[in-house]
């Protein structure tokens, strides 16, 4: 079932908005970088420089991210609705994550090639990102890659429509403005709290990953969104045959 997926949405679509999405990521680090700096500049102000690549290289690239899996889900659910070929060779969970799946291994490809470009224009630098953070972030990237696919998931099946498909990009753009990770309010620290539970973000302090909360609470979440999901599409099943 998951060739089957692939087969539908591999298409010319799918693959010039990846790469039209890899090239305007491209164009916005090398915007970033500060290379028409001198090179003493660039090492007397290191911790700021290195500071604002990473942190806006890493902004963009997940709202980037986000707008692709929106687009996955438009075109996978609205603009080519294959799956209703796929309904008559499975049951519709089967078919539902499958779909899932391969969302995720097209996001992932994507994440990838943005992540190596990340690195590369850094090398501009005349200092160096250390391993740990590379790896840190990656693992860090997949687990935000996830987690957002997972609501994707869940709020298809809650919210018919275009509305649904959008809300996870503006719950993260409202979670983004108002409750960031980045700036804590000692005022709002529980409900910042609560809602990094529910929209969580990364982002970087100098060279360290920063996320509020563990990455296992942070799966189990998602696991919990889908899981929810999936009884939603079998209750809808059983009350369609009764």
């Amino acid at each position: 079932m998951i060739k089957i997926h692939h087969s539908f949405l591999f298409r010319e679509t799918v693959r010039k908005v990846k790469v039209g999405l890899v090239f305007l990521y491209l164009a916005i680090l090398l915007l970033l970088s500060e290379q028409n700096q001198p090179q003493s500049e660039l090492f007397f102000y290191k911790d700021m420089y290195t500071w604002e690549y990473l942190y806006f290289g890493l902004s963009i690239l997940k709202l980037i991210g986000l707008a692709y899996m929106t687009f996955l889900w438009l075109y996978g659910t609205r603009w080519s609705r294959y799956d209703i070929f796929l309904f008559l060779r499975g049951s519709k969970q089967g078919v539902y994550l499958s779909r899932l799946v391969v969302f995720l291994h097209y996001t992932i490809v994507l994440v990838v090639y943005s992540i190596l470009l990340y690195g590369l224009v850094f090398t501009l630098y005349p200092f160096k990102l250390s391993p740990s953070f590379v790896s840190s972030l990656f693992g860090n990237l997949l687990l935000f890659v996830w987690y957002y696919l997972s609501l994707f998931f869940l709020l298809e099946r809650l919210i018919y429509g275009l509305t649904g498909i959008l809300m996870p990009m503006l719950l993260y753009i409202t979670q983004l403005l108002f409750f960031s990770v980045d700036e804590p309010n000692n005022k709002q620290q529980l409900l910042t709290e609560i809602i990094q539970l529910i929209m969580p973000d990364i982002t970087v302090e100098g060279q360290n990953v920063k996320v509020l909360h563990s990455p296992l609470i942070i799966l189990a979440v998602s696991f919990i969104w889908i899981s929810l999901a999936l009884n939603l599409i079998k209750r809808k099943d059983a009350i369609r045959t009764d």
